[in-house]
């Protein structure tokens, strides 16, 4: 069973039970009332027609005095009142039963009922079909009325039927019940469209994002709705699967680096080694062979693709030497600046345009100046050659958050952004897009950025253009590490 099922089986359940209690106490309460002043009332007229049955000097004043009283006491709209004035020995003198007269009044159902008094009127409304209130008082009887020498006790018995009271009650009992269950089923209605909106869709949510982070998917994050325990709650899973899924990505990322590193710089240097003289070979034959010559021309092909096997070798060479940085206070600005020097020589005149956007509030950083100028220039490669073929605005934008005492780098092109299928790869060692290059760009930027402390991130526009942003701390970690010689830039960016 469900706990929202549960908790609506429960609510029902005491819900009901008060509004039964309330209404039951309600009704109860008024007709206690009701039935307290109409025994007060026979009672007080039990009280004057003794007063006035004490003057009587026969028999026949009796009974005129007891008809004559009758309609006082009378409800015509409700069921009957009796009156029975019995003597000493209990015969009926006088009353409203005429059938009666002469009688003993203990033969009578309504005075056998009226002796053994309930214990309460709530126990002859729910235990006694018909209802009705007794009241027995005594009265002296004048001599001649009884014949005996002297006055004698006789009873006055007055009994009001409230079989329409009963009736009535029972009615309204049946209402008021009607109307509890309609109430109880709104307010049942309304606490499950709460509780489910409040807590159990939440909860639902929070617990299916569970069951995807269970299952592998370190992106799955929850919609925060509202701003109590459970969006508290689920704002705290939501950093958690963020720290899970970057933790698991690193590792996955080493991980992979590792086992790519140890294998390419075995290749790199299994290549290298014959590599170097069959490049001075084809160089020195080329210079014998007569300039135009179809052998000269072959040679100087040798030579040319010899150039660039090298420049793959030292680019996976610097991607798999994975030493901690050199850190020392530098200006930012400055970094970028020479970083853009050296990108300007690569760069058509008037095809590319480069605008920047520094601030000037920016304090030094702990930074490698030559590991970070390295990785500006791969990705301000990797704008430029993404808009060699139509042209374009590479745009470099510097700020301070003082708050958080990181510095931000924004690298932004119009050269039509990345493939949706690729953009989460563009990272990975040796993926890239173009014909030539190793795809080690943007790798060799995000391992320089992560040995900094920073964050490498990537806003994709598809058919305008990319951005990426670094941000670095200005203070690196207390435990600095040893000194990483800075390595020549590669043009290649990976994308």
């Amino acid at each position: 069973m469900k706990l929202q099922t549960k908790l609506n089986l429960a609510t029902g359940i005491i819900l009901f039970i008060t509004l039964s209690i309330m209404i039951v106490v309600d009704l109860v309460h008024d007709r206690e009332i009701y039935f307290h002043n109409q025994k007060e009332f026979l009672e007080q007229s039990a009280e004057s027609l003794r007063n006035l049955l004490a003057k009587a000097q026969n028999i026949d004043e009796v009974v005129r005095t007891t008809r004559a009283f009758a309609p006082v006491i009378s409800r015509p709209d409700r069921d009957n009142t009796y009156i029975v004035i019995a003597d000493h020995n209990d015969i009926i003198l006088a009353g409203t039963l005429y059938a009666a007269e002469g009688r003993s009044l203990k033969d009578l159902k309504m005075y056998q009922e009226g002796l053994p008094k309930r214990s309460s009127i709530m126990a002859a409304i729910f235990f006694h079909r018909h209802p009705a209130i007794h009241v027995i008082m005594p009265f002296p009887l004048h001599p001649s009325v009884t014949g005996e020498a002297e006055p004698v006790r006789g009873q006055i018995f007055i009994s009001r039927s409230l079989d329409k009271e009963y009736r009535e009650f029972l009615i309204e009992f049946t209402i008021m019940g009607i109307y509890a269950i309609l109430l109880l089923t709104f307010l049942i209605g309304l606490f499950t469209y709460f509780f489910h909106h409040f807590i159990t869709a939440p909860v639902n949510r929070l617990i299916s994002g569970l069951k995807k982070v269970e299952d592998g998917n370190w992106e799955a994050r929850v919609t925060v709705e509202h701003k109590d325990e459970i969006g508290t709650i689920t704002e705290a899973f939501n950093r958690m699967a963020h720290q899970l899924q970057t933790t698991v990505e690193h590792m996955l990322r080493v991980e992979k680096m590792t086992t790519l590193g140890e294998m390419a710089a075995r290749v790199a240097h299994e290549i290298r080694n014959p590599l170097v003289p069959i490049g001075g070979l084809a160089n020195n034959l080329a210079n014998k062979m007569p300039a135009g010559s179809r052998e000269r021309s072959h040679l100087e092909l040798i030579v040319r693709e010899v150039k660039r096997l090298e420049k793959i070798l030292e680019s996976i060479l610097i991607f798999t030497k994975q030493t901690p940085p050199a850190l020392k206070d530098n200006d930012v600005n400055k970094i970028i600046a020479v970083s853009i020097r050296i990108v300007e020589l690569y760069v058509e005149q008037g095809k590319i345009v480069i605008e920047t956007d520094l601030a000037s509030n920016i304090p030094p950083i702990s930074c490698d100046e030559g590991l970070l100028e390295q990785a500006l220039v791969n990705l301000f490669y990797n704008s430029v050659q993404a808009m060699e073929e139509t042209g374009g605005t590479l745009r470099v934008k510097s700020s301070y958050l003082s708050n958080r005492e990181r510095i931000v780098l924004e690298v932004t092109d119009t050269g039509g952004g990345i493939m949706e299928k690729d953009i989460h790869r563009i990272f990975d060692p040796f993926f890239t897009t173009k014909e030539s290059g190793t795809g080690l760009g943007l790798s060799i930027v995000h391992q320089i950025v992560t040995s900094h402390h920073g964050d490498l991130m990537v806003h994709n526009h598809p058919g305008e253009g990319v951005t990426f942003i670094i941000e670095l701390p200005v203070r690196q970690p207390a435990a600095e590490p040893e000194p990483m010689r800075p390595h020549k830039p590669t043009k290649d960016a990976g994308k």
